[in-house]
């Protein structure tokens, strides 16, 4: 009798530890989950999720067209996850350290968190469970980013990753060997920027700074043409800006680091 009520109390206590550790999330994946650089964890880590975990190229996709995108402007992303099992998402555009490229704005089924992450906010059975949520891209001049998903397929199936990598488009047909009429300098910066205009740029000029989020951080200059400005970055925070300098129909952009 002893023995039967040990393995009993044994086999409850596996079962209860068993459904600790192994915790899906139906309204939403816990923020870090998408097998970025800076998250290094996806939805098959921390106990959340069991089974395979594998990688997609086709899961996470976009209305960005082939030339790239445009600074400023918004775009549909649609998570489409494939299985007949309970499905959930978290997608993130990030660089390597974490800090978000653009802002994510949630569609119907799915929420934003701490505005770097979208996730679902209700698992779907359908086959396949489709979300979809927009992406307003960062100030013209952030380059290449990288959006970092993890798909889940039922609690104990699969867990896939997928890195999607879209372009910027051009700016104005200047190619990327063009020598730019802007010099800006020290760079990286810790106290005094710099910048040197060339004289093609004889209309107007409207200098503004903005961080790769694309929000606005500083209105540097508006004004008549000058060849030469500066401004503090003293009250900077660390980290990658954008300088975007509009002369007449000329748009132009340059990434300035800050380094105290």
């Amino acid at each position: 009798m002893k023995k039967n009520v040990l393995f009993a109390f044994t086999v409850s206590a596996v079962l209860l530890l068993s459904s600790n550790v192994l915790k899906s999330n139906p309204s939403g994946a816990p923020a870090g989950r998408t097998n970025s650089p800076s998250d290094g964890a996806t939805c098959n880590s921390s106990g959340c999720h069991g089974g395979v975990l594998s990688t997609s190229t086709n899961i996470l996709t976009n209305n960005i067209p082939a030339a790239g995108y445009t600074g400023g402007n918004s775009y549909t992303f649609t998570v489409t996850i494939p299985g007949t099992n309970r499905k959930g998402f978290e997608v993130s555009p990030q660089k390597a350290d974490g800090t978000v490229l653009g802002t994510l704005t949630a569609g119907a089924s799915n929420r934003v968190l701490s505005s770097t992450y979208v996730t679902q906010t209700s698992a779907k059975n359908s086959n396949p469970g489709v979300w979809s949520f927009s992406w307003k891209a960062p100030v013209a001049g952030t380059g290449d980013v990288d959006f970092y998903g993890s798909f889940v397929n039922g609690q104990f199936g699969q867990t896939i990753t997928q890195k999607l990598t879209v372009k910027e488009a051009a700016m104005n047909g200047i190619a990327a060997n063009t020598v730019m009429p802007i010099a800006v300098y020290p760079n990286p910066s810790n106290d005094k920027v710099y910048i040197n205009l060339s004289e093609n740029l004889t209309e107007n000029l409207n200098i503004r700074l903005y961080n790769l989020s694309g929000e606005e951080v500083l209105n540097v200059y508006n004004g008549s043409y000058q060849s030469n400005l500066s401004f503090s970055s003293n009250e900077l925070t660390n980290g990658v800006y954008i300088l975007r300098i509009i002369s007449g129909n000329t748009i132009l952009s340059q990434k300035i680091v800050v380094n105290k």
